[in-house]
C-alpha cells in the first residue's frame, strides 16, 4: 500500500473513532461561581467565573470513552463535584445546571 493510501485510511479510522464533547455549565443558583472545571482524559478545561444566570461553553476532542469530572468552586469556597462518562465515536452536547446543591446533567446526542 503506497504512502497516500495509508495516510488516508488513517485519517478516516481516527475521524470515526473519535467524537467532540461540548459542554455548557449554567450557574442557576443565587451565587457566583468562582471557578467552573471540567476535566476530560486529562485534559482541564478551565471556564473561569460564572454569575448567577450565565452559561460558559468549552469543548473537547474524545478519542476512547473515558468519564469526565467536573468542579465547581463558588465564591463562599464551597465546592461541588461531578462525575461523567463520555462515549467515543458520538458528537454529544451536555448541559450543566448548577443549583446551590447539585450540578444536574443533561445530555443530547448530536447526529
Amino acid at each position: 500500500m503506497n504512502r497516500h493510501v495509508t495516510v488516508a485510511l488513517l485519517s478516516i479510522v481516527l475521524t470515526a473513532c473519535s467524537g467532540r464533547a461540548t459542554f455548557v455549565v449554567a450557574n442557576d443558583s443565587k451565587e457566583p461561581i468562582r471557578s467552573a472545571v471540567v476535566e476530560v482524559l486529562g485534559t482541564a478545561v478551565e471556564l473561569g467565573q460564572i454569575g448567577p444566570g450565565e452559561k460558559a461553553t468549552g469543548e473537547v476532542v474524545v478519542g476512547s470513552d473515558d468519564e469526565y469530572h467536573v468542579t465547581i468552586r463558588f465564591q463562599s469556597g464551597r465546592m461541588l463535584d461531578r462525575l461523567g462518562y463520555v462515549p467515543s465515536g458520538v458528537a454529544i452536547r451536555d448541559q450543566l445546571s448548577v443549583s446551590e446543591t447539585d450540578i444536574v446533567l443533561k445530555r443530547v446526542v448530536v447526529k
